[in-house]
């Protein structure tokens, strides 16, 4: 009995232990998106993709979520564009073929 109450409060106190006080902010663009609000205050991170089953979108977005604290702290934010269609102001603007971070 000893060992399971033993066990079962480690894990309890492990995920407590190492959660973040910050989570992964991620705006999915639609048509009218504008980036030009952050200028001076976010540092945005533009994830283009032709759909949200891109294994190379879904890597990203976990490689993201990873550490969000470190983005966080110097004031990233994430776009997530995974629709071609219709063209967003951002697709229309940066032209991306396939996946693609800037």
């Amino acid at each position: 009995m000893v060992p399971r109450i033993f066990i079962l409060s480690i894990f309890l106190i492990i995920p407590s232990a190492y959660a973040s006080g910050d989570t992964l902010e991620i705006t999915y663009v639609e048509t009218n998106t504008d980036i030009k609000d952050l200028i001076w205050e976010k540092r945005p991170v533009l994830v283009f993709s032709n759909s949200h089953l891109d294994p190379n979108l879904k890597q990203q977005i976990k490689m993201f979520g990873s550490d969000p604290d470190a983005l966080s702290s110097r004031d990233v934010k994430v776009f997530v564009d995974d629709k071609p269609e219709p063209n967003s102001n951002l697709r229309k603007r940066f032209r991306p073929k396939g996946f693609l971070i800037i």
